[in-house]
């Protein structure tokens, strides 16, 4: 078949003839718009057109995604019938099957009783029954449903909207709430189920969110500044420690020489008993330094283990579908 409509046909389609039989089908079609709905101009119709020949020629070209979307900015941009046919053909090949139904369903629908091609569309409709079913979606929310990343509508529906067979991702989004996926498995003639429950915030909910989150624990930086203390304190002990035994050297020396004055010896007692007191005192500092450091490494240690434990990610099973959560 090599006629206009005929998109499944092996042959390929003159391009003059289909944009001849385009302005034709419009000019039939138009002829019925409304005050309401007044009619594309001429230039827009032949905008119209160009999109479309582009259409037919990537059909032909078995380049089925790009053509979809030929044909649907033709059909935004001029309505006609003609475009739903070769829509609802484009989304056969792309075996999006309740696309199909749809736009197939549609064009019976504008296309009136006279359709030329009434015959074959109902033809292909009762092949499409056998390649579709229905998805009962429920949700707590309304919320934007997609299959397979492919939007079908708002809850709540009207009914069950058509779904292709197959196993499908059914996503729900919330403004404000990240999105949830289920999978089911879709048969002919059968409607499947999935709902999806949103938690609405509360009141405490809400103003914990919002409220500053804590601040971390600053026992690793109070650690090591006291590890840095205690290494100096430790420093000046040995520092000192060393003066004061050179001291005392010097003492025992000037005990040993004849002729030495009292007040020498008492100088060099004086000195080493000072230096002796402060190499102590820096010592015993170091060591309270040291403990002091050592309990603050271990808060620090745990602070960490606590903060690990609370960002965790866990995976949930729901159903059909699963879901992945985590706090950080």
């Amino acid at each position: 078949m090599t006629t206009l409509l005929g998109l499944r046909a092996a042959a390929p389609i003159r391009h003059t003839a289909l944009a001849a039989a385009f302005f034709a089908s419009f000019a039939a079609v138009s002829s019925f718009a409304t005050s309401a709905s007044a009619a594309p101009d001429a230039a827009t119709i032949k905008d119209a057109s160009t999109h479309f020949e582009h259409g037919v020629q990537l059909y032909n070209e078995a380049d089925y995604r790009a053509s979809l979307v030929e044909f649907k900015r033709a059909y935004q941009l001029a309505p006609n019938p003609a475009v739903l046919y070769n829509i609802g053909e484009t989304q056969y090949q792309l075996q999006n099957y309740a696309a199909a139904s749809s736009a197939l369903e549609q064009y019976l629908s504008e296309s009136g009783p006279s359709a030329g091609h009434r015959a074959e569309v109902e033809q292909t409709m009762q092949i499409l029954q056998s390649r579709v079913g229905r998805l009962e979606v429920q949700t707590s929310e309304a919320a934007s449903i997609s299959v397979d990343d492919e939007t079908i509508g708002t809850t709540p529906f009207a009914s069950p909207p058509k779904v292709s067979i197959g196993h499908r991702k059914v996503t729900a989004t919330r403004e404000g709430q990240a999105p949830v996926s289920q999978f089911v498995d879709i048969s002919a003639g059968e409607t499947a189920h999935v709902r999806f429950n949103f938690a609405l915030p509360t009141a405490s909910t809400a103003a914990s969110s919002t409220a500053a989150p804590p601040e971390k624990s600053n026992a690793g930086s109070i650690a090591l500044g006291l590890w840095i203390g205690t290494g100096a304190l430790a420093v000046g002990s040995i520092v000192t420690g060393v003066v004061a035994l050179h001291s005392g050297g010097t003492l025992s020396d000037d005990k040993s020489t004849f002729g030495t004055s009292r007040s020498t010896l008492d100088s060099d007692a004086s000195k080493t008993k000072s230096f002796s007191i402060v190499a102590d005192a820096l010592g015993g500092a170091a060591v309270l330094t040291g403990v002091a450091a050592l309990v603050f490494t271990f808060k620090a240690h745990a602070d960490a283990k606590d903060e690990a434990q609370a960002n965790h990610v866990g995976l949930h099973f729901q159903g059909n579908g699963a879901s992945l959560e985590g706090t950080f």
